[in-house]
């Protein structure tokens, strides 16, 4: 038990919080552009429906 309290008690937590802080942005970052990668054929649909549809809403609009 002491050897496990003496490594918890020497450990250096300020260096190991900005490593875990680190380690987790770029997780974040990494799997941000591993969805826009897998989706990115969904995304170009949505992108171009949402488009047509204002679309033809002014050209609806504009015919009345």
């Amino acid at each position: 038990m002491d050897k496990i309290r003496n490594k918890v008690i020497q450990t250096n937590f300020p260096k190991f919080f900005r490593k875990m802080v680190m380690i987790t942005v770029f997780a974040i970052l990494l799997s941000g552009v591993a969805t826009g990668i897998a989706f990115r054929t969904q995304i170009t649909e949505v992108i171009f429906l949402q488009a047509f549809n204002e679309n033809r809403k002014s050209k609806s609009q504009w015919l009345r």
